[in-house]
């Protein structure tokens, strides 16, 4: 990271290039790091070619990290007998995902010096687990 006033570490809610979400916090970083001296570095859930051009196009910073998103869509076929019995399966293994997240994002925010930890949607949580479990270290250290 260039030596600036602060650095930021941005959840992306997603990486769709086309979604308002994007498209803004995109822009942001752009516009943050341009005129503010501002350094962004956007974590990414998954990987995809477009939004890695699209935020490299803008002069952001990203980073692909691995993570689930912890909304389940209800609809009749989730309620099933079958599905309330395999559900803990899934949410234990999202779970281990995203734990294994956060303790590579705790890693970034260490070696980057992140001041700032924010969170573009209500989605995941992966990124503020991370900064909360960083601080929690801190203090106890």
């Amino acid at each position: 990271m260039k030596d600036n006033n602060m650095n930021v570490l941005i959840m992306s809610s997603d990486n769709v290039v086309y979604g308002g979400s994007f498209l803004c916090m995109a822009s942001m970083c752009n516009i943050m790091q341009t005129k503010y001296d501002v350094h962004f570095l956007v974590v990414q859930p998954y990987r995809n070619e477009e939004a890695d051009k699209y935020l490299e196009k803008m002069g952001v910073e990203h980073k692909y990290i691995h993570s689930v998103s912890w909304a389940t869509p209800i609809n009749r076929r989730s309620l099933s007998k079958f599905r309330r019995i395999v559900r803990p399966l899934s949410w234990g293994k999202t779970k281990i995902v995203n734990f294994i997240a956060e303790l590579r994002i705790m890693r970034v925010i260490r070696q980057k010096q992140i001041d700032i930890v924010h969170v573009n949607n209500s989605f995941t949580y992966v990124a503020a687990a991370a900064n909360a479990l960083l601080q929690l270290l801190r203090f106890l250290a």
